[in-house]
């Protein structure tokens, strides 16, 4: 589960308190996530689609960097921070 320092960290605070990481997001949740975080808004259902379409098809590594890449769009975007 954990794949750098800060999740070490984490995990070892999750063990000592008896507590297991949940699974990692569906690729729409974690979509929705990122638009409700970043712009206060949900994705419009075509965003949506083409991200989760995306993510499903992606190898590890290549999910990493799509959501990065997600990630990057909003913060670039018009919308971040909209609902703010």
């Amino acid at each position: 589960w954990s794949t750098t320092s800060i999740d070490r960290f984490v995990e070892a605070k999750l063990r000592e308190q008896g507590l297991t990481p949940v699974d990692d997001a569906s690729p729409e949740v974690l979509v929705r996530r990122l638009y409700f975080v970043l712009t206060g808004l949900p994705p419009s259902p075509e965003d949506l689609q083409e991200w989760t379409s995306g993510l499903r098809l992606a190898s590890d590594t290549n999910r990493q960097t799509a959501v990065a890449q997600l990630v990057d769009e909003l913060l670039a975007s018009d919308r971040y921070g909209e609902r703010w």
